[in-house]
């Protein structure tokens, strides 16, 4: 009778497992941040400080999360109808037993902004001695996740594009109105001491599947819970008959 039991949970769970469960995706998308000179790599190292190159990629990472560019995702996404953005959560039990986020009221950039900030599903990092930026997204839908990396990436270089065109065209009135050019082509190069192009955009990184954890975990505890009470039972019969 036990082992009928640990069957019929056992067919009973597995499904509701791998229904309610979905695997994450990782994806990445990265942004170049390229020298100006080869020199600039160790400008300040061996002094022990950060140089201006490190500085600058430290500071397009907290652009890349400001409120400007995830106005820009946000806006671009907002007709995608993406189930991120959406109040239905994801899988059987979370369907089921879940509080979504009332319809209608989702703010498309509160809902990034959150994913970056709290829930830290939205990372942007930039590597040591690197010259990537990255930006990463662990999502239940890969195609989702690959769309907001690329609007995070296309929003950022937007920005960054229209930024170098307005300090080109600063410094070129600098060198019309200033005869010393020399020096003002090296008081622009210490401000911005890299060019910034795309080094690819968002591909899948990396899977995490717990599923099968997880239904290796019920097996073993079911089987566990049948040896346990097959034990009682048996334990309870000879009492019995002890008792009679």
């Amino acid at each position: 009778m036990t082992v009928v039991l640990m069957g019929l949970l056992l067919l009973c769970a597995i499904p509701i497992v791998w229904l309610s469960l979905k695997p994450v995706y990782s994806v990445t998308g990265a942004i170049k941040v390229a020298p100006v000179s080869s020199d600039i790599l160790a400008e300040e190292e061996n002094r022990g400080a950060i140089s201006d190159y490190e500085r600058f990629k430290n500071t397009q990472v907290e652009m890349i999360t400001a409120n400007s560019v995830v106005q820009r995702v946000a806006d671009a996404l907002v007709d995608r109808k993406l189930s991120f953005f959406q109040a239905e959560p994801y899988g059987l039990l979370a369907r089921l037993f879940g509080a979504p986020r009332e319809k209608g009221r989702v703010d498309p950039a509160a809902v990034l902004k959150r994913a970056i900030v709290a829930d830290k599903s939205i990372m942007v990092t930039a590597g040591h001695r690197s010259e990537l930026i990255k930006i990463t997204m662990q999502d239940k839908d890969p195609r989702e996740a690959m769309m907001i990396v690329d609007a995070f990436i296309t929003a950022y270089m937007e920005i960054e594009v229209a930024r170098a065109l307005e300090d080109r065209n600063q410094q070129s009135k600098l060198l019309e109105a200033q005869p010393d050019t020399l020096q003002t082509q090296k008081d622009g190069n210490r401000h911005r001491p890299a060019s910034i192009s795309v080094a690819y955009y968002a591909k899948i990184a990396a899977i995490r599947d717990n599923r099968v954890k997880y239904t290796i975990g019920m097996v073993v505890g079911v089987i566990a819970c049948g040896m346990v009470l097959a034990t009682l039972g048996k334990a309870n019969r000879r009492s019995s008959k002890s008792a009679s």
